[in-house]
C-alpha cells in the first residue's frame, strides 16, 4: 500500500490513541510505504437510515457523504458474513452510494464523486490483537 494517514479527534486520549493504533496495525497488517499520524482535527460523524456524513475539520480537510440505496424490501443493503482485512467480527457492510469522498491533506489529496461506499462497525477485543 502507498500511504495511510491517521487523524485523531482532539478529544481522543493518549491511551485511546495507543489502542486505536494497535487495532489498525492488526486489522491492516500490511506494508505501507508511508504511515503517519497527522495533527488532530475535529471529526463530525452522523449516520442515519437514509444517509451518512463525516467531516474532518468542518469539511476543510475531508468529507464523506453516503446516500441510502434501498434494497428489494426498501431497507438498507447489508452484506453479512464477508471477511474484511484482519477484522475478527463485524455487523455487516452497509452499502451506500458515495456522493463525495474527499481528503485535502498530505501526502496526497483526492476527490471521488458518485462511487460506491460502505459503513461497517467492527468488533475486536484485546484478546484478538496479538503482540
Amino acid at each position: 500500500m502507498n500511504w495511510n494517514t491517521v487523524i485523531f479527534d482532539p478529544s481522543v486520549s493518549e491511551l485511546q490513541r495507543e489502542g486505536i493504533i494497535k487495532i489498525l496495525e492488526y486489522v491492516w497488517s500490511l506494508s505501507w510505504k508511508e504511515f503517519k499520524i497527522a495533527d488532530d482535527a475535529e471529526i463530525f460523524w452522523d449516520a442515519r437510515e437514509d444517509m451518512a456524513e463525516a467531516l474532518l475539520n468542518n469539511g476543510k480537510l475531508g468529507i464523506i457523504k453516503l446516500i441510502k440505496f434501498p434494497g428489494m424490501d426498501g431497507n438498507q443493503i447489508v452484506i453479512k458474513n464477508l471477511s474484511y482485512w484482519g477484522v475478527p467480527r463485524h455487523d455487516g457492510f452497509v452499502l451506500m452510494p458515495g456522493k463525495i469522498e474527499a481528503y485535502y491533506g498530505e501526502p496526497e489529496s483526492f476527490v471521488f464523486e458518485n462511487t460506491n461506499g460502505f459503513m461497517i462497525t467492527i468488533d475486536i477485543s484485546s484478546e484478538d490483537v496479538k503482540n
